[in-house]
């Protein structure tokens, strides 16, 4: 019973052994392979996100430094022509990328906006007040900024827009509010960014410099978002295990790009470990299922040996002892049963040795015996004593 005790504990031990060092050798291979390519498709898609992005903001500069709107912004008369020439201007400019969202030209001497959506509009009226707001207050510099927002569309609509605003003031030092403002649609120019991973549950965000947020592809509370800006600070790019509070384990993927020297934008990706390691959990209930089969397997040759070979011996041990119980072996029931076996070879040895030396002294005797009856009877003829 040892026997087979201990031979099937080693083997579930070693086999257990090999399956848990097999299954996070197989994991961590895999996180690590899927870290890397992540990365470097982040990688790739922040720069190619960036250059979407600086693409527009050349083509925000070159559109503002049309003469027909410089005039515009800066005059303090205009007529209808005008005014409509400008519109028509706007409106192309929004249509020659699909990405641009809207196109607003203010002028503050006539207090009036020019928007590729409604035409004229007055400062009282205008639907995008905080632009405004943010130029009185000069939050809004001589440079130029890349702005993250959510706008609400005009004509009642309680629809909102996540936005990228491109100011370029035309005056500075505070002169005037005149400005050039294009709206980037967010969700268009991130197009790369949602085409990066085919994992479902995969979030990527955005952002800039100041930590606010510029994009993601999910619904995020103040402390997730806290959280991600943290993690990413300490390189420009790199992946690692993300464990957030109240979540589960997560791989975190990031990436730092600069859009034209105004800002450093911050990628990062967010996928969580259970859902990488799906595949490889299905490999391990897998590895699992055979594992059992082999040790039931194991354990069936195990079984079939001992009927052929241990049954045996203990039916053998069992008959010995029977015949012997009266004797010293009685003594040593405690003792295992190879002890025994030894105990009862060693005393049969002896009395095989005893019967031997009986036998001699008995062959001896009988010899001297013969002799001395033979020196007693008077002496007989050759042919009797050769009968004899």
């Amino acid at each position: 019973m040892k026997i087979i005790f201990y031979f099937v504990t080693v083997n579930i031990i070693v086999l257990a052994l090999s399956f848990i060092l097999l299954y996070r050798i197989s994991s961590q291979t895999l996180l690590k392979e899927i870290g890397s390519h992540s990365e470097s498709l982040l990688v790739n898609t922040a720069k190619n996100t960036a250059q979407l992005m600086e693409w527009s903001i050349d083509y925000s500069y070159s559109s503002s430094d049309d003469p027909l709107l410089q005039v515009y912004a800066l005059s303090d008369e205009y007529n209808d022509l005008d005014t409509y020439t400008v519109w028509t201007r706007l409106m192309d400019i929004k249509k020659s990328n699909p990405s641009i969202d809207s196109v607003y030209l203010i002028n503050d001497y006539t207090k009036k906006i020019i928007d590729s959506r409604l035409g004229v509009t007055d400062f009282a009226s205008f639907n995008d007040q905080e632009i405004l707001t943010k130029l009185r207050n000069r939050e809004i510099g001589d440079k130029l900024v890349l702005l993250p927002r959510v706008i609400t569309l005009p004509l009642g609509s309680s629809e909102q827009k996540k936005v990228i605003t491109l100011v370029i003031n035309y005056e500075t030092n505070g002169k005037s509010l005149s400005a050039f403002v294009l709206n980037v649609d967010t969700e268009k120019m991130m197009t790369l960014l949602q085409k990066n991973t085919k994992f479902e549950q995969t979030n990527v965000s955005i952002f800039n410099e100041a930590d606010e947020l510029v994009f993601t592809t999910s619904t995020l509370s103040g402390t997730e978002l806290l959280e991600l800006s943290r993690q990413s600070k300490s390189t420009a790019s790199g992946w690692k295990l993300f464990h957030p509070l109240q979540q589960e384990e997560q791989l975190l993927v990031y990436s730092t790009t600069s859009i034209k020297g105004i800002q450093q934008w911050k990628f990062i990706e967010t996928i969580p470990k259970a859902v990488i390691l799906e595949n490889i959990n299905i490999l391990g209930k897998i590895s699992f299922i055979l594992f059992i089969s082999l040790f039931i397997t194991s354990l069936g040759v195990i079984i079939l040996i001992s009927k052929r070979v241990y049954s045996p011996i203990q039916e053998l041990v069992h008959n010995v002892m029977l015949q012997h119980h009266a004797e010293k072996f009685g003594e040593r029931k405690g003792a295992s049963e190879m002890d025994y076996l030894s105990d009862v070879f060693v005393s049969q040895s002896e009395r095989i040795h005893e019967l031997t030396e009986h036998w001699r002294s008995n062959t001896i005797l009988e010899r001297e015996q013969y002799m001395r009856e033979l020196l007693r009877t008077s002496p007989a003829s050759l042919d009797e004593i050769r009968t004899d």
